[in-house]
């Protein structure tokens, strides 16, 4: 077993559904999808650098890794199982 096999969690991804808010328009609700477990490596970066970088207006300090069958997109929200 490796080291990233050791660091991988659990974590389900969340899908976005558009439901009709009763007045004509739409409201975003994000609902878990439980069928789409799937191991994922969460690392947060607190390196002099990226620091700095949160100074300056970076938010996205955490870096995640998955397998290769498994494809994330900008904008997916996941979770992870462990701590939610």
């Amino acid at each position: 077993m490796s080291l990233l096999d050791q660091a991988m969690k659990d974590c389900n991804m969340y899908k976005q559904v558009r439901r009709p808010d009763g007045y004509g328009g739409y409201t975003t609700v994000w609902t878990e999808d439980t069928t789409s477990t799937f191991k994922a490596a969460i690392t947060f970066d607190n390196s002099i650098e990226a620091r700095i970088a949160q100074a300056q207006g970076v938010t996205s300090l955490y870096t995640v890794t998955t397998r290769k069958d498994k494809v994330l997109m900008y904008h997916d929200v996941i979770k992870r199982l462990s701590d939610g």
